[in-house]
């Protein structure tokens, strides 16, 4: 399905960005709060894949597989959410109480 490339590539280069990037900050609550940015969106481009392999030749064995990536996918979406709103006012504060150097 051409329709969900474009979103499967878009949430592969999301994840990518925020992994660089939790890889270069120097907060361990930032780093903490940018990876579960990335985890939302690569748990997105799993579920994504997920139903596109559904959606372009449904046999039962792409049934099986695609139903478990959209699982997979759905799981790393939510704990990726659940960290994300936990790690989001420490990083604020981390960021905030920077001491003056």
């Amino acid at each position: 399905m051409p329709f969900l490339s474009i979103p499967i590539i878009i949430t592969l280069v999301f994840a990518l960005f925020y992994f660089v990037r939790a890889f270069r900050t120097k907060g361990p609550m930032e780093k903490i709060w940018t990876r579960s940015k990335a985890r939302m969106a690569l748990g997105i481009f799993v579920a994504l894949f997920g139903l596109n392999t559904i959606l372009v030749d449904p046999i039962t064995v792409d049934w099986i597989i695609g139903s478990i990536f959209v699982i997979l996918g759905g799981f790393s979406t939510y704990s990726g959410w659940k960290m994300y709103q936990h790690f989001l006012p420490l990083a604020r504060e981390e960021v905030t109480n920077i001491p003056k150097a």
